[in-house]
């Protein structure tokens, strides 16, 4: 009788559920090869201080969860190969070897993937011909890149040169924009959107590729591949991409209804602990960074139809034990890293069968040498490091702290790093206002306060050079302005970079709900002396490799004047880096006389996280004289 009942069940379905499919997500490991602290947001606003990633214990997840199901498919999707020392003192080489070795199906590129210069990215994802770099071993997409001419060079054979050496046609893709993935008969349409700030973090990284830009371009290029897709006979269409949460958002509300399934987003480190539903149907996830995998389970009916959708977070935490092949991998790139005196140093790659005349087209970085082992302790800190607040973060204070004392300029600045392994010191130790403390710990974390070699680089993995000028308080209002809208607009695709930028020696009142231009509410020192925009300051922060305007640029801002590069402190030769002076402030003690601060006052108390559980306010409606704030992501 059972049996029959079944049976007539079947007979009578409209649907009925023939097999699951599930997609995992990694994105944003910024190099991360091993565990590391991570803040976790609790429920009730609380952080809980976790031991969270590591590729071992994420090969362990992925492989469990693959034991599981056959149909799985695993994305990587942004932000891979930069960030740390293994990162930087490789040109990504050793982040690739150990990522090539998890078992990806396809990836996208993110922004930071680009920074090591246009040489490593022709090479890495392009097709220029470079025998010492890595390339991913898995199929790698974006639809929204094509190759062009550089811009700034205009003669014909320099051209000629550039389209031989780098093995590219222009308007060809830089990228395959999709690709096709049958798993039991369900085929799979996945469209890859790489990061469209490469120019806006410097012209030099979009050397020779061109990104799509503006909402109502890319709701036309989703659509179209999409359309090709379901015309190939795709049962399934997933969008991966490097845009950020808040882009992807407002690109799913403007697609057509059901083009597009899923959005799996990356960029933003944003966690969503449900799917968003946009307006058009699409599902938009996104899975916090490495210390998270997102995993989709798809129901699909016999007609390969999608007729459940189950959204899953899995921790990686302690709970889960390493892979011991992995485990081994790590290991020996790690090695060399953790001898008494590495004597490591940033390889220089030019072009291969570039004339050595033409070196002086391709700038390189600082040379930067790593001659102590990651573990190496370099102080201990009684204040709480982490750069996870959009608005102002402890780094970023701390930071700019030191460069002021140390420079005795009237103001600093550095650039507002989304990505960072924070560094909390016990509860004994801690000199923090009350309300910067809001750490409970898990029993597995030992936390001791001490800030390594490798903690060094992972707040500072870009080598920037410290840079002292002039600077009008007229002009400094404008780049305040300018980077208050880059995080906070309310235009989703006019957001760029990442946090606010650090500032020492002021004193700011800002309403980041209004529009461009009225962000900034008030600006004066910090011990409440006015600044006329008349007064001219003497700032210190930085200066990128590229930079082709050194005299007047000051952490990526035009505008200031009389723009120098500073130096080395202890007599050493060469470039003073940020990371050098994090060293040389932390071995010297510098950081004893630093004490924790708040200097910016948003007028509106935007809820900030983790009150929110977004990283970056951005959902917010103004209307009229009141302000009313709505999170459409909770």
């Amino acid at each position: 009788m059972k049996i029959l009942l079944i049976l007539l069940m079947i007979l009578i379905s409209p649907v009925w559920a023939q097999q699951t499919i599930s997609l995992i997500e990694i994105n944003d490991l910024h190099a991360h090869l091993t565990p590391h602290l991570e803040q976790i947001r609790q429920a009730d606003g609380s952080v809980l201080l976790s031991n969270r990633g590591g590729l071992a214990r994420i090969v362990t997840k992925i492989n469990e969860l693959r034991s599981s199901n056959s149909n799985t498919l695993v994305m990587n999707i942004g932000d891979s190969y930069h960030g740390g020392a293994e990162a930087l003192f490789s040109n990504g080489n050793d982040i690739v070897e150990a990522v090539n070795a998890v078992g990806i199906d396809v990836g996208v590129p993110g922004n930071w993937d680009y920074a090591y210069g246009p040489t490593i990215t022709n090479a890495r994802f392009g097709a220029a011909p470079q025998a010492d770099v890595k390339r991913p071993s898995y199929p790698m997409l974006a639809a929204n890149a094509i190759y062009r001419d550089p811009p700034n060079i205009t003669q014909t054979f320099l051209i000629n040169i550039m389209r031989s050496t780098f093995n590219y046609t222009p308007g060809e893709a830089f990228l395959p924009a999709s690709l096709m993935i049958e798993k039991s008969g369900v085929k799979i349409g996945l469209i890859g959107l790489t990061s469209d700030i490469v120019e806006r973090m410097h012209a030099t990284l979009a050397f020779n590729i061109e990104f799509t830009q503006g909402l109502n371009n890319y709701k036309s290029l989703v659509e179209s591949k999409a359309n090709d897709l379901r015309n190939q006979g795709a049962n399934l269409i997933v969008v991966m991409s490097e845009l950020g949460l808040h882009k992807d958002k407002a690109l799913a509300d403007m697609l057509s209804q059901n083009s597009v399934d899923i959005v799996f987003s990356a960029h933003t480190h944003e966690l969503t602990l449900q799917p968003i539903i946009s307006d058009s149907g699409t599902r938009v996830v996104e899975s916090g960074n490495d210390t998270w995998l997102g995993q989709m389970e798809i129901d699909f009916d016999s007609d390969n139809t999608p007729i459940d959708y189950r959204w899953n977070l899995h921790a990686i935490d302690s709970s889960i034990s390493a892979d011991l092949s992995m485990t081994t991998t790590i290991d020996s790139i790690r090695a060399p890293y953790l001898v008494n005196q590495p004597n490591l140093t940033n390889p220089v790659v030019f072009p291969a069968a570039l004339p050595s005349n033409l070196q002086n087209l391709f700038p390189q970085a600082p040379s930067l040498t790593l001659n102590r082992a990651l573990d190496y302790v370099l102080a201990t800190t009684s204040l709480a490091i982490d750069r996870k607040n959009a608005l102002q973060s402890h780094f970023n204070n701390a930071y700019t702290d030191l460069l002021k004392q140390w420079s005795n300029s009237d103001i600093a600045i550095t650039p507002g790093f989304r990505f960072d392994s924070p560094v909390i010191p016990t509860e004994e130790n801690f000199s923090g206002d009350a309300e910067d403390y809001y750490w409970n710990y898990e029993d597995s974390v030992t936390i001791r306060g001490d800030i390594l070699i490798e903690d060094a680089y992972r707040l500072f993995p870009a080598p920037f050079t410290i840079a002292q000028g002039e600077v009008t308080v007229a002009r400094l209002k404008e780049v305040i302005e300018e980077n208050l809208e880059n995080v906070f607009s309310q235009t989703a695709f006019n957001q760029s970079g990442g946090w606010t930028d650090g500032f020492a020696g002021l004193s700011m009142t800002v309403d980041i709900c209004q529009d461009l231009g009225n962000k900034l509410v008030h600006l004066e020192k910090n011990d409440g002396t006015a600044l006329l925009d008349s007064d001219t300051l003497q700032a210190t922060g930085c200066s990128r490799p590229f930079d082709q305007e050194a005299t007047t640029t000051l952490c990526s801002y035009g505008g200031f004047s009389n723009v120098t590069t500073s130096q080395h402190p202890d007599g050493m030769t060469g470039d003073l880096t940020a990371v050098d002076f994090l060293i040389y402030a932390l071995e010297n003690n510098l950081h004893s006389t630093l004490a924790s601060r708040r200097s910016i006052t948003d007028n509106n108390t935007t809820s900030q996280w983790p009150i929110s559980q977004k990283v970056q306010p951005l959902s917010i409606t103004c209307i009229a004289d009141d302000i009313v704030f709505q999170n459409s992501f909770e």
